[in-house]
């Protein structure tokens, strides 16, 4: 895992030592990295992920999840803003020794009420809701879900660091194919800017289902990404690629995830 995590390092390293090529007037490409780093900056921006989960399930085959998590932010009034964040699934799902099922998962809702003006630490706070969108009964719980969730961060120089955490349980009693959860997430976050929108950042999303026996519970992913802002003639984007090992896991669940993101950048 070390060898990995340095790797990422030197990558990042190298990125910073050509970034002449990506610089933009100034230096605004570093901070619109540093934008898309915060999850309630006036920013919007479309993520589009590619997550390859390893050696999942009994036959340790291979799990595909794409996300797209379109980010929005609204003005509400002089003082408040909104973030709408959407986060929709579609799964490859192995099923057995060789079969497999794709579609669209269980689509989350998320929104944060922000102050427009903040001190050294910006925070929001905000409902998350969970809609029973699967389109298979393997790619999802299909249940309706609500919680809460919030997000603080700092912007030390050239450091990004800060915390999300959210919660939500299922609503209603299960039925023969659906699963009930309570689920909480955490997912602290360090990045770190080179400067030409390079970019290194060290995370974890950590998951914990209540709604699972003991010893099933937990996930906790540790590892990390480079990321790069490129200009697409005038279309700003962010190339981002990483990898990540389950230290704790439930039964099924992939040892290893390989990460690719291709965001796309609206600044004001």
């Amino acid at each position: 895992m070390i060898k990995r995590l340095s790797a990422l390092a030197l990558i990042a390293g190298a990125f910073a030592t050509n970034g002449h090529a990506q610089q933009t007037k100034g230096d605004a490409a570093t901070e619109l990295a540093k934008q898309t780093q915060n999850p309630v900056a006036s920013l919007v921006s479309v993520p589009l992920q590619s997550n390859f989960n390893i050696h999942t399930g009994p036959f340790n085959r291979l799990q595909y999840e794409g996300l797209l998590q379109p980010v929005v932010p609204l003005g509400l009034t002089d003082e408040w803003n909104v973030i709408v964040r959407p986060i929709i699934p579609f799964v490859g799902q192995p099923v057995g020794a060789s079969s497999s099922t794709f579609g669209l998962g269980d689509i989350a809702l998320q929104t944060y009420f922000t102050p427009q003006h903040t001190g050294n630490v910006i925070w929001g706070v905000g409902p998350i809701g969970q809609f029973p969108t699967r389109t298979a009964p393997v790619l999802g719980e299909g249940m309706w879900g609500a919680g809460l969730g919030g997000v603080a961060l700092v912007q030390p120089g050239p450091w990004v660091i800060g915390t999300l955490l959210n919660h939500v349980w299922s609503i209603g009693s299960p039925g023969p194919d659906q699963q009930a959860f309570s689920l909480t997430t955490i997912q602290p976050f360090i990045n770190y800017n080179f400067g030409h929108g390079t970019a290194i950042a060290f995370t974890s999303q950590m998951t914990r289902d209540g709604a699972q026996p003991e010893g099933q519970q937990w996930t906790v992913p540790l590892g990390g990404q480079v990321s790069q802002i490129l200009p697409i003639g005038h279309q700003p984007i962010q190339l981002s690629a990483g990898a990540f090992y389950n230290v704790a896991r439930p039964s099924g669940v992939s040892d290893w995830q390989v990460r690719f993101q291709v965001t796309l950048l609206f600044p004001k």
